[in-house]
């Protein structure tokens, strides 16, 4: 790429190890070492159809006790924010007492993941986003409360780094996962995971995504396969669709998009 950027080593040059944080992490004692050692396991994200289910901080009634961890792959806590200047905060003290919470579920296998997210183009991620120092401190900041907490890995949902907000967003997206991978990788090992929500906007994807590079830092990625149709759609239809009717008046482009390149999901 151009600016001498040169990119860290990809997915396939890593060494991946468990997909178990708490059998891993808590039987080897890592948390208080704050490293890893690799061992010989199937790569993390080899999990075939990935079921991953959001808590959200304001999910009230509905604790983590009635999570059905045997149904989900992984499980995103939903949200932490950035700050402008980078840091990565919880939202208040009853987050945080849900988090402590979810910490304490050692005997499932679900992937727990801290999901980070600022709204809509509200212009905090391009902030946090916008110099290397600003990337650096997002990254440590995040993993410091992944390891608090004892996560698996951070999510990133910035909707959407298409150059609205600034017209370096698309490469400062991929400079921003390249420094989150960098610390997991030199905190914990290259076990950790690293994911985001992208859009299914064939034009945002073009726009906000440098596919070709982020590929490299990143396990999965969620496509945002919902919202298709609201309260913003001139004709009522399917807010999820898995295909589109014949005779759709929206027409079947994003959908046929999504299933035939499969840019971001691969």
């Amino acid at each position: 790429m151009s600016n001498g950027y040169k990119p860290s080593p990809s997915r396939a040059e890593r060494n991946f190890t468990s997909p178990s944080r708490r059998k891993f992490l808590l039987g080897t004692g890592a948390l208080a070492a704050g490293t890893l050692s690799t061992r010989e396991v199937s790569a993390h994200g080899d999990y075939g159809n990935r079921v991953v289910g959001y808590y959200p901080g304001w999910a009230g009634e509905y604790t983590p006790a009635d999570v059905p961890y045997d149904k989900l792959t992984h499980l995103n806590y939903a949200f932490l924010e950035p700050q402008s200047d980078g840091t990565v905060v919880v939202g208040d003290s009853s987050e945080e007492s849900l988090l402590a919470e979810l910490s304490t579920y050692d005997d499932t296998d679900t992937v727990f993941i801290l999901s980070i997210s600022s709204g809509w183009y509200s212009g905090r991620f391009s902030d946090a986003a916008s110099t290397a120092a600003r990337r650096q401190r997002f990254a440590k900041t995040a993993v410091d409360i992944m390891e608090r907490y004892n996560f698996d890995g951070l999510d990133l949902d910035w909707e959407f780094p298409d150059g609205t907000v600034r017209a370096d967003d698309p490469h400062n997206f991929t400079l921003l996962l390249e420094a989150c991978r960098n610390e997991l990788d030199s905190r914990f090992g290259s076990w950790t995971h690293l994911t985001m929500a992208g859009s299914p906007n064939p034009n945002i994807v073009a726009d906000a995504y440098e596919v070709g590079a982020i590929s490299d830092y990143l396990d999965h990625v969620n496509v945002m396969t919902y919202d298709y149709h609201g309260d913003w759609s001139n004709d009522t239809n399917f807010n999820a669709p898995f295909d589109s009717p014949s005779g759709d008046p929206d027409g079947h482009g994003e959908l046929e998009h999504d299933q035939s390149h499969g840019k971001l999901g691969q």
